[in-house]
């Protein structure tokens, strides 16, 4: 995608990222490995193999070396791993906006702060600029760094390592990234067997904290939110497969993916405070 250079970025405090990342985007894999190995470690860290795969990725939806991916950027990575609309966690920020090719600056608005929320409640690194199309605005645009985007994706592999292997070869395939060029396919090997029950328990966790600030005001809504806020549980538990799916302690594959679920508890940051 290409856009102008991104304003001067403001600076804001680095958040504790929700996984133990430590990225060197000069690390290089041992000339010695010879095909894909394991992308996460017993503790969930992700190994080098992962990280280096991240970073090419980054760097391909990053040609201008920004460091930084807009909103835009980062959902036409979801689509291009395959996501429908719905599931799609920047589209997702504005129900009646699904089917908009050419949404209004007041929508873009309302994903913009559906994204941040979302990157707020799993501590994902970002920076906040001006929307370009807003004249005089206040910085409000999330724009996800490489680390971010790396933690980001990791969460998603390890609550769905299933559905994100199939995901992320139809990427790969599509990229051509010098590390598929070099191994091929990922092994289904590559990431757990099953979804890794401490990031569901975390997950999970930030998805109660959510509900509970939304119900803080003695469980009193804005009648528009709680018509979301109830269509958005149906929708969980359509997904899930699972109409115990907020009660159980153990819910196997989610849904779609891990953000949906807290943006659905937690539609818009004006609720929250």
């Amino acid at each position: 995608m290409q856009h102008s250079p991104p304003p001067p970025i403001p600076a804001c405090p680095a958040p504790t990222s929700l996984l133990p990342t430590k990225i060197d985007p000069q690390a290089e894999i041992p000339s010695a490995q010879s095909g894909w190995e394991p992308f996460f470690l017993p503790d969930m860290a992700p190994t080098l193999t992962y990280t280096t795969l991240a970073n090419e990725i980054f760097t391909y939806l990053d040609p201008q070396n920004a460091g930084i991916l807009l909103p835009e950027t980062l959902s036409h990575f979801l689509d291009d791993m395959g996501y429908l609309p719905d599931e799609n966690y920047w589209k997702n920020g504005s129900k009646a906006s699904l089917g908009t090719n050419d949404p209004d600056i007041s929508i873009l608005c309302d994903r913009d702060k559906a994204l941040k929320n979302i990157f707020d409640l799993f501590s994902i690194e970002h920076h906040l600029l001006p929307r370009p199309s807003v004249p005089q605005s206040s910085p409000s645009m999330p724009a996800i760094t490489r680390k971010g985007f790396i933690d980001v994706t990791s969460i998603d592999l390890l609550i769905e390592p299933s559905h994100q292997w199939e995901k992320i070869n139809c990427l790969l395939r599509k990229y051509n990234l010098p590390i598929y060029q070099r191994w091929g396919d990922l092994p289904r090997s590559v990431l757990p067997s099953d979804p890794e029950q401490g990031m569901l328990a975390r997950v999970m966790s930030t998805a109660a904290i959510a509900k509970q600030k939304i119900l803080k005001n003695n469980g009193i809504f804005s009648s528009s939110v709680e018509e979301q806020f109830q269509m958005e549980l149906r929708m969980i538990e359509l997904q899930s497969h699972d109409p115990d799916f907020l009660s159980s302690k153990s819910s196997g594959l989610l849904c779609t993916d891990s953000y949906s679920v807290a943006q659905r508890l937690c539609p818009g940051r004006d609720e929250l405070n």
